[in-house]
């Protein structure tokens, strides 16, 4: 059986808590919706974040 190896979903290993909130916080204030809870948007270098949002709180937040 062969695997497929998909990207990362996580932020860089070298950012600390900080710069990941950061960039969530970014990218969240110009949120687009995807489908159903799925909304996603672009950091200003360029990462597109993806979001799950439920009642309008952020229950994950995951690069592409």
């Amino acid at each position: 059986m062969e695997l497929l190896k998909s990207p990362s979903s996580f932020f860089p290993k070298h950012w600390d808590r900080t710069q990941v909130l950061e960039a969530i916080h970014e990218a969240y204030n110009n949120k687009r919706r995807m489908s159903g809870k799925l909304d996603s948007s672009r950091t200003s270098t360029g990462m597109e974040i993806r979001f799950v949002l439920i009642n309008c709180k952020i229950i994950s937040a995951f690069p592409k």
